[in-house]
Formats: C-alpha cells, structure tokens, sequence
C-alpha cells in the first residue's frame, strides 16, 4: 500500500488539527453565547419575550402560578388566538386570554 509523502502527510493532520480546533471553539462559543443571551432576557423589562424564543413566555407563566395550556389541549375556538400570539412574540396562558 503506497504511504503519503511527508509533506502531504502534514497537510493532512494540519487540516484534521484545524478542524477539531474550529469545532471546540464553536462549541465554546454557542454555550458562552447561550448563557448571555439568557442573562439579558431576564433583564428585559418584558420579561424576554421575542419572536423566535416563544417558549420563555410558558415557561414564565407556569414559574408565575399561571395555568399552561400546550397547543395539542388548545380548542378550535382558541386556535386563531394562539397562532396570532405566536407570530407576534407573544404566547400568553390561556387564563390571560379574556
């Protein structure tokens, strides 16, 4: 079986070494940046509520004592309701609804 050259050799674990080296820092990054960007939800003066995070409403809710309702329990009737208050950022408990 022919063996690569040395140089070729090097190239090939330099690549493998940058590669892996990418990937830790990448990990290290998305987790540094998680736990910033959830420090500065709960600073926000409406609790952290955006348009692509709406689960955070839910689960401040239920934190508060508020009812949760899951989509899957919601009725036909409350449907338009949730869908309208997902689109906007906002998911609010059932309760709040009136």
């Amino acid at each position: 079986m022919p063996t690569l050259p040395q140089w070729a050799a090097n190239i090939v674990d330099n690549a493998v070494l940058f590669i892996v080296g990418v990937v830790i820092v990448a990990g290290i990054g998305v987790v540094v940046w998680m736990v910033l960007s959830d420090r500065a939800e709960r600073r926000r003066p409406d609790g952290g509520l955006h348009a692509f995070r709406p689960f955070h409403a839910g689960r401040r809710a239920a934190r508060q004592g508020a009812p949760v309702v899951a989509p899957a329990e919601l009725s036909d009737q409350d449907a338009p309701a949730w869908v309208a208050g997902y689109h906007v950022g906002r998911m609010e408990p059932v309760a709040s609804r009136k």
